[in-house]
């Protein structure tokens, strides 16, 4: 046997022998239980996403059959790819008085909420003083092509008061 051929001998069966160990030790991810601190990280990657208009990253924090605003989420995609064109400014999100009632893997997320837009030319107030009630859950989803098993908490749920009219595309 060729010294070249032991290289790559050596080489495939360390491979394999790592492959075996990926998928003899799976890792998971437990999502830790609602908190002030867990529901503030879901409304931040949320208002993140917004501030960056980046419709799939508003859509994550949502699971795919929730309700948003009175709609489902597909229409809400819709919408936002329709209206984030639009925006001259980054909309920026300001939050008070946040209230989490946590249920075992489901709880109930409240607040106050200020949709705002800062310009050079302006400074906007949308919608001031929304009340928003969220209802969460947690969630398993597999990464790494079942390596890996996470649990994160995701919106099922998300009403504001008073209505806001949503945009038609």
């Amino acid at each position: 046997m060729h010294r070249s051929s032991r290289i790559a001998l050596t080489i495939g069966l360390v491979c394999l022998v790592a492959a075996m160990l990926l998928y003899s030790t799976p890792t998971n991810v437990h999502a830790p239980p609602l908190s002030p601190e867990v529901a503030l990280g879901i409304i931040r990657n949320g208002s993140e996403a917004l501030r960056n208009r980046d419709v799939e990253g508003v859509m994550r924090i949502f699971t795919p059959d929730a309700k948003i605003l009175g709609v489902d989420a597909d229409r809400m995609r819709e919408i936002l790819r329709f209206s984030f064109p639009q925006m001259r400014g980054p909309l920026e999100i300001v939050i008070r008085n946040l209230h989490v009632r946590p249920v075992g893997a489901k709880g109930e997320v409240s607040f106050q909420m200020d949709v705002t837009e800062h310009t050079r030319q302006m400074d906007a107030v949308y919608f001031p003083n929304l009340a928003v009630e969220m209802t969460v859950a947690k969630r398993r989803s597999t990464r790494w092509f079942g390596l890996t098993t996470w649990e994160e908490w995701k919106v099922t749920q998300m009403t504001v008061t008073p209505h806001i009219e949503l945009p038609q595309p």
